[in-house]
């Protein structure tokens, strides 16, 4: 039985555990699995005389006869048959149920990591229980971090003077520390920074990956006239068709 459950980046960071239910199957408790109302209701199928198969013939011809074995449709094949079913179960011997669970989330677990619950799935009387697979990745976020393997990923906005002149910007970590983004000189739109060691956490290992921080520059959506005037005084360029005192102008 396959499960997958979604968690927060956060926890996949610092390590976590919760619970959880699955819906199963489970062998009825009231009739210990017979499907019978008591061990008196349980009688030797009176069809295939408890072997748990009959024997039909067909006549192929005239003297002719096939003689074949087949499965007791009346006992199901177990030899017994029941004359009073289980109240609970209603003679299924099996009755809806669930599994409460608790899934430890290591620190720096890959995405898609599976935890394996034996013998939680669904029961029967004939079968042994099955193992309960959960699949384990984190929940998709828009903004925030992104996650790839051992590396994160964040977009930090600019302005354009600080895109120009430098900035010093912190953000908060997954587990609450500061992480300082700081530039001095001139930072192209996209440029993408690394900051070695706050990424996740390497899985059963000791360190951390790293961390990508991609700068988008955000222009202003208009100018004053002089806002304008003095950036044409720094950068000695001014539009061919561009009036005196135009007052607010479009970028």
């Amino acid at each position: 039985m396959l499960a997958e459950i979604e968690v927060d980046l956060k926890a996949m960071y610092e390590g976590d555990s919760m619970k959880f239910s699955v819906a199963r199957k489970a062998i009825c408790e009231q009739c210990d699995g017979t499907g019978a109302k008591s061990e008196k209701d349980i009688i030797t199928c009176p069809v295939c005389e408890g072997r748990g198969v009959r024997v039909v013939r067909h006549q192929l011809g005239p003297g002719i006869f096939q003689q074949m074995q087949m499965h007791c449709d009346r006992c199901g094949g177990r030899g017994k048959s029941i004359k009073h079913v289980c109240p609970s179960c209603k003679g299924a011997r099996i009755v809806d149920s669930h599994s409460d669970l608790n899934l430890h989330i290591d620190r720096g677990m890959p995405e898609g990591a599976e935890v394996v619950f034996e013998g939680e799935a669904d029961e029967s009387p004939e079968v042994v229980a099955g193992d309960v697979i959960v699949r384990v990745r984190s929940k998709k976020q828009k903004g925030g971090f992104v996650r790839k393997e051992s590396n994160l990923y964040w977009k930090e906005p600019i302005s354009v003077a600080e895109a120009l002149l430098g900035f010093k910007h912190t953000v908060k970590g997954l587990d609450g520390h500061d992480i300082v983004l700081s530039r001095t000189g001139v930072t192209q739109p996209g440029f993408v920074d690394v900051i070695t060691g706050e990424g996740m956490p390497i899985y059963h290992l000791s360190g951390h990956g790293d961390l990508f921080v991609e700068y988008q520059v955000v222009l202003p959506p208009k100018l004053s006239g002089k806002q304008r005037e003095a950036l044409e005084q720094a950068f000695g360029y001014r539009h061919p068709d561009a009036k005196e005192g135009g007052g607010h102008t479009e970028l």
